[in-house]
This record gives structure tokens, C-alpha cells and sequence, in this order.
């Protein structure tokens, strides 16, 4: 009988406790908040996007200046001992000393 007692205890509070997990938690969290694009009015063209454009225009530049070097390297008779890579380098040194600030 102890043992029928015993398992009829068990299994009312296994079920008290899976009806204590399906209830709704109280109050004492936050409520949730807007969303933050709602906090801030939006804008034609973010800061973040006008950097990334100058960025590319940026890189782009230097694509056309490194392409520029690297035929006006090829073309010259006097780098006709250099590799492709020793042009390449020699034109990225060049780039690089006429642009300090990148």
C-alpha cells in the first residue's frame, strides 16, 4: 500500500510541475521593446553606405592605377628580366609611395 501511496505522490507532482512549466511567467520580465528601426528615421543613403562607396571607388582606382603600372612596366624595354610578380610588386611599392594616406 506505502508503495501505491508513494508512486500516486510521484506522479501528482511530476504533473504539478509540468503544469507549472506550461504556465505564462510572470510580469517580472521586460516587456519587449520596438524595434530600433522605428527609433531612428530613416535616411536616403546611410553613413555606413557612402563609406563603402568611397571605398570602392577607392579600391576601383587603385585597380585602374595598378593596371596602368603593370603595362607601362610590361612595355618597357628595360624590365624585360623582370617577372610578371616583380612588376606587380615594383607597381604596388609605387602606388603605395604615391599615396601616403591609404
Amino acid at each position: 500500500m506505502k508503495r501505491i501511496s508513494a508512486a500516486i505522490a510521484l506522479i501528482a507532482m511530476g504533473a504539478a510541475g509540468m503544469a507549472m512549466a506550461q504556465t505564462s511567467p510572470s510580469q517580472s520580465a521586460p516587456p519587449p521593446t520596438s524595434s530600433p528601426s522605428s527609433q531612428y528615421p530613416s535616411s536616403s543613403s546611410s553613413p555606413s553606405s557612402q563609406s563603402d562607396t568611397t571605398s570602392q571607388s577607392s579600391k576601383q582606382a587603385k585597380k585602374e592605377q595598378m593596371k596602368s603600372c603593370m603595362q607601362k612596366e610590361e612595355n618597357n624595354g628595360s624590365n624585360a628580366g623582370m617577372s610578371k610578380h616583380q612588376i606587380k610588386e615594383k607597381c604596388k611599392q609605387e602606388i603605395k609611395n604615391n599615396n601616403p594616406t591609404s
